[in-house]
C-alpha cells in the first residue's frame, strides 16, 4: 500500500512513514479472538449484560466447589484467583481467615506464597540473561568463586546457572536441616544473610555430581539470588520490584522482608511443627519466625488474583523476553514432584488430567500455595490456603485447580472472544518509504491499547514501547513513551522501527473510516482494520 497525493510531491525530501494493519490469519496472529474495535466504541448493553450474566454463572459455579471442598476438608480458609484468557480476572473466598474469631476469608487476604516465590527470581535472572549479564551454562564460581566460602559449596567448581534453577546442582536443602530450625526457632527475630543459610551445608558430600541427578532445594535459588546481587550490584528485592512487581501492575505482592506484614493473614502450621513450635504463625501482629529467611526461595507474600496475573503473564512471555520461553520450559524429569511431572527453569510443567500445566507450588508454615497456567486455553488459576498441614485439604492443591480449570473451560463465557475486554491488539505491518514510494525497509509488529487503563504498548522483535493515550473527540495524543532497543543483529530494522515508535508521541488526531487513520503533522499513519 502507499500514501500518494499532494504531501508526497511537495514534501519530497520528508520521509514518509505509512503502518497498514494486516489481516492475518491465526497462525500469525496469537490474539485471533481479540477483535479490532475503534478505540472509543463502546459495547451494547445487550452485549455488557450478557458478558455479566455469564461472569456471574461462572463465578457462582467456581463458589459451589469451592465451598464443597471446603465442607469436605478441615483447612480454615482458602483463596482462589482466575484469569481468562482475554485477560480478565477475579477472585473467590472461603472459609476463614481467623478460625478462632471466625473472621471471613476475603479474596484480597494476603497469604504467603512460599516457593511460588522462586519464579520472581528466575524472572529477574532470565532478564539478566537477556542482558548477557548472566550465562545459563556459566559457572557459577565466574560469578561467585572469590567469597570466602565458595570452595566449601558441594560441587562448587562445577555447577552451572541453569543447574541452579532446574535443581540437578546436587545442592541439598539448608531449610529442613535440624541445626537450621533449631536456630531459626531460637532467634525469631534474627535477620538472616544468605552466606549464612548456604553455611548450613558446606563441607557436605553432594548427593549425585551436578547435572547428573535431582531434588529439589531452597538452596539452589539463595546461591541465584546472590548471583543477581553480584552482578546488579542491587538488592534483590528492589531489583525485583524494579523490573517485575512494578511495570506488571502486581500490587498485592510485597516482599517478605519482616516480621511485620501488612495484610497478612494468620496462619497454621499445626502444633508442634519444626518451625517455631506452635500452630498459629503471627502472635501480636508478629510472625512467631521472621519469614525474611526465605529470601530467593520464596521470599513473597501475595493474594491468588495476583498469582493467577502472574502465571499468565511468566508463560505468555511477558515477564522476561518470549525467545527464552523454549529453555525455561525444557523441563528435566522431577520424580518427587509426580509421574511425568518435569522442572524447567523456575517452573514446575505437570500433565494433569486437564492437561499440561505450567507453574509452581509453594509451602512455608501456615500457608500453602499453588498456580497453574493451561497454555492452550491461555487460562490461569491460583489457589492459597491459610495452613500448611496438608492432610486437612482433603485433596491435593494441583487437583483442586485442574478441577477449577474444567469448570472455567466448559464454561459458556469462558472469556477466550470476551467481547467485554479492553483490550485491542492490532497486527501491524509498517514500511519506511521514500521518494516515489522506493521501499527502504520494513516489518512487522503488534500494537496493543487498553482502553480501560489508557496504557499502549507495542513491540517489533527489535525494540519495545510503552506509553500512555487519551482520546478526546477526534484528537488522541500519546505520552510517556519509552522506547527500549532489545538484542538485535539486523541494526537497520532496529532503527527502522524506532524511527516508526518515536513518531507516535507527534501524533495529534484521527478519524474512523474503514479503520483508524492516525495523522502527525504532515504525515499520516493509515491504519485499516479487519
Amino acid at each position: 500500500m502507499s500514501l500518494r497525493g499532494n504531501q508526497t510531491r511537495v514534501r519530497k525530501t520528508i520521509l514518509l512513514l505509512i503502518i497498514c494493519l494486516l489481516i492475518l490469519d491465526c497462525v500469525e496472529n496469537p490474539h485471533p479472538a481479540l477483535k479490532l474495535r475503534s478505540l472509543t466504541q463502546a459495547l451494547s448493553h445487550g452485549e455488557r449484560e450478557k458478558h455479566q450474566r455469564e461472569r456471574d454463572q461462572l463465578k457462582q459455579q467456581l463458589q459451589l466447589k469451592l465451598d464443597e471442598w471446603h465442607k469436605a476438608g478441615k483447612f480454615p480458609g482458602a483463596t482462589l484467583g482466575v484469569v481468562l484468557a482475554n485477560g480478565e480476572s477475579f477472585s473467590l473466598a472461603v472459609g476463614y481467615s481467623d478460625r478462632n474469631a471466625k473472621t471471613p476469608m476475603k479474596p484480597t487476604d494476603r497469604m504467603l506464597a512460599g516457593s511460588v516465590g522462586k519464579t520472581f527470581a528466575a524472572a529477574t535472572a532470565l532478564q539478566l540473561v537477556k542482558e548477557g549479564k548472566i550465562g545459563l551454562d556459566e559457572r557459577i564460581e565466574k560469578y561467585l568463586g572469590r567469597e570466602p566460602w565458595f570452595s566449601r559449596l558441594p560441587n562448587a567448581r562445577t555447577i552451572t546457572v541453569r543447574q541452579l534453577m532446574n535443581h540437578t546442582s546436587g545442592l541439598v536443602r539448608y531449610e529442613f536441616k535440624d541445626q537450621f530450625t533449631r536456630d531459626l526457632t531460637a532467634n525469631p527475630e534474627k535477620r538472616w544473610q544468605p552466606n549464612e543459610l548456604v553455611a548450613y551445608l558446606l563441607d557436605e558430600k553432594a548427593p549425585f555430581a551436578a547435572g547428573s541427578g535431582w531434588d529439589y532445594s531452597d538452596t539452589n535459588y539463595i546461591v541465584l539470588g546472590m548471583i543477581i546481587e553480584k552482578v546488579t550490584g542491587k538488592k534483590f528485592y528492589d531489583e525485583a520490584n524494579r523490573r517485575l512487581i512494578k511495570p506488571l501492575k502486581l500490587t498485592n505482592t510485597i516482599p517478605q522482608d519482616g516480621l511485620k506484614l501488612a495484610g497478612v493473614i494468620q496462619g497454621y502450621a499445626g502444633p508442634n511443627n519444626p518451625f517455631g513450635g506452635k500452630d498459629e504463625m503471627i502472635h501480636a501482629g508478629k510472625f512467631i519466625i521472621n519469614p525474611q529467611f526465605e529470601w530467593t526461595g520464596g521470599g513473597y507474600a501475595s493474594t491468588a488474583e495476583d498469582l493467577a496475573r502472574w502465571a499468565k503473564m511468566i508463560y505468555e512471555g511477558r515477564a522476561y523476553s518470549a525467545d527464552l520461553l523454549p529453555q525455561v520450559l525444557d523441563g528435566v524429569p522431577a520424580p518427587m514432584l509426580g509421574r511425568e511431572t518435569r522442572y524447567g527453569l523456575g517452573v514446575i510443567i505437570r500433565k494433569t488430567a486437564a492437561g499440561t500445566s505450567y507453574g509452581h507450588s509453594g509451602f512455608f508454615p501456615g500457608y500453602m500455595t499453588d498456580m497453574m497456567y493451561f497454555p492452550e486455553q491461555k487460562v490461569a488459576v491460583a489457589v492459597q490456603v491459610n495452613t500448611s498441614v496438608g492432610r486437612d485439604l482433603g485433596k491435593p492443591l494441583g487437583r483442586v485447580l485442574w478441577e477449577v480449570f474444567e469448570i472455567v473451560k466448559g464454561s459458556a463465557g469462558q472469556g477466550v472472544s470476551d467481547p467485554a475486554s479492553s483490550t485491542s491488539i492490532y497486527c501491524v505491518k509498517w514500511q519506511l518509504r521514500r521518494v516515489k514510494d522506493t521501499v527502504v525497509g520494513e516489518t512487522k509488529a503488534y500494537l496493543e491499547f487498553d482502553e480501560k487503563s489508557g496504557r499502549f504498548s507495542g513491540d517489533g522483535g527489535c525494540n519495545r514501547v510503552s506509553g500512555n493515550f487519551a482520546v478526546n473527540g477526534q484528537n488522541i495524543r500519546f505520552t510517556n513513551a519509552i522506547s527500549t532497543k532489545r538484542a538485535c543483529v539486523d541494526t537497520r530494522l532496529q532503527e527502522i522501527e524506532n524511527q516508526f515508535f518515536s513518531s507516535l508521541t507527534e501524533v495529534t488526531q484521527f478519524e474512523l473510516k474503514d479503520g483508524l487513520v492516525l495523522k502527525a503533522g504532515d504525515r499520516t499513519l493509515l491504519l485499516l482494520g479487519n
